[in-house]
């Protein structure tokens, strides 16, 4: 019985250190990545890329990348110019096109490396400092692929982990790796990827590959402080200053729909309990007076 257990053992480190040896390239002409982009809450659309094409730019070889905002995409806008090579990938913008191509992934990166790459969220390139915290595997379509965990450099450790997958791309998107490195707000999170129109991977933090709210134009002000943020069992609200009125606090999902509602002392922090609330993003709106006066995300782990 010991001698099976063993070579059940072995066979498990085998198929382990294959799997992880194992390169699954990014960029196949059947995927489509499907990412939200939202704006403090206002406003969230849903944007499908593709690579549809071959090009050559500054003397290599790249595919051409595509966009669409339907749900079911028959009209595509060129985006950009993006190439895959010894397991890094370059992105370069259709418009403008004076962006020279730029670094996306390194996955050969190793655990406390430090990256500079660019985050191309809406086709502006936005510098990325990246510090490799931690590697491991995913399994996806029973294979399991390498994840590597990155958190934003020169942030005294955040502790705000995000990452990407071989294969998958960033959890900001494919060519958004370092968003929230690079901007606080608004938001951008990949909902999924398909292979073939068959879903390949899922956030976890969403059910859905498309999602489209729309609110409101509103002012946004800075009345209260919202911490922690990536919250789990609770948040604490703090007054910034002594002359509020009474305040409530709307927590909505990405689609808009109030999950609860909480009132806000004026005068001093407020803690609310969300223990029994799901992983994943919500938007805060609060309210007083009759209108929105403070907007913004939390992060729910």
């Amino acid at each position: 019985m010991k001698t099976l257990l063993s070579f059940v053992v072995f066979l498990l480190a085998i198929q382990t250190n294959y799997a992880q040896e194992t390169y699954f390239p990014l960029l196949d002409t059947n995927k489509t990545w499907h990412v939200a982009e939202g704006g403090f809450g206002a406003i969230t659309n849903t944007y499908t890329y593709k690579c549809m094409g071959d090009t050559v730019y500054d003397g290599d070889q790249y595919h051409i990348l595509w966009r669409s905002d339907e749900e079911f995409p028959v009209n595509w806008s060129k985006w950009g110019y993006i190439r895959e090579e010894d397991h890094e990938v370059y992105y370069s913008p259709f418009n403008p096109s004076t962006i020279e191509p730029e670094l996306l992934y390194n996955f050969n990166a190793g655990v406390g490396d430090t990256l500079s790459v660019s985050c191309f969220a809406y086709n502006s390139n936005n510098p990325a400092h990246l510090v490799i915290v931690e590697i491991d595997s995913v399994l996806i379509n029973n294979e399991y692929r390498k994840r590597t965990w990155y958190d934003c450099a020169g942030w005294n450790e955040s502790k705000n982990f995000r990452y990407w997958i071989e294969g998958i791309g960033s959890d900001n998107g494919l060519i958004e790796p370092g968003f929230y490195c690079t901007i606080i707000c608004p938001t951008i999170e990949l909902l999924c990827v398909k292979d073939d129109g068959d879903l390949l991977f899922m956030n976890e933090y969403f059910s859905e590959c498309y999602i489209v709210n729309v609110d409101e134009t509103i002012q946004n002000n800075h009345l209260f402080e919202v911490y922690p943020n990536p919250a789990k069992n609770y948040l604490l609200i703090s007054p910034v200053s002594n002359n509020l009125v009474s305040n409530s606090l709307v927590l909505t999902s990405l689609q808009g729909i109030i999950i609860e509602e909480f009132v806000l002392n004026p005068e001093q922090p407020t803690t609310i309990d969300i223990s029994n609330l799901e992983s994943g993003l919500y938007f805060y709106k609060i309210i007083g007076e009759g209108r929105k006066a403070q907007i913004g995300k939390i992060l729910i782990q």
